[in-house]
């Protein structure tokens, strides 16, 4: 159980790193301040986010997958972005 916990908060700091990585390519390009601004602050909320746990749940797998499920679909849209 606990080696499934690692497995899941590995992947999910993973798909994070991947995601900051898309934002920060963006970052590059953006020569507004404001908006400079504004994603610095996308990032770091971000790299500070934790995984909604259902407590109430018997297993904290099905939080940890609609987390990742998120994160995927996140980097997937900013992966189509960019490519565009």
């Amino acid at each position: 159980m606990t080696s499934d916990l690692l497995k899941y908060e590995l992947d999910f700091q993973f798909k994070k790193v991947q995601l900051t990585e898309l934002y920060m390519q963006f970052y590059e390009h953006i020569c507004d301040p404001l908006e400079q601004q504004r994603l610095m602050q996308i990032i770091v909320d971000l790299i500070a986010r934790r995984p909604r746990l259902a407590l109430d749940a018997l297993y904290f797998r099905d939080s940890y997958k609609a987390e990742l499920d998120c994160l995927d679909a996140n980097i997937e849209l900013l992966s189509t972005i960019i490519a565009t």
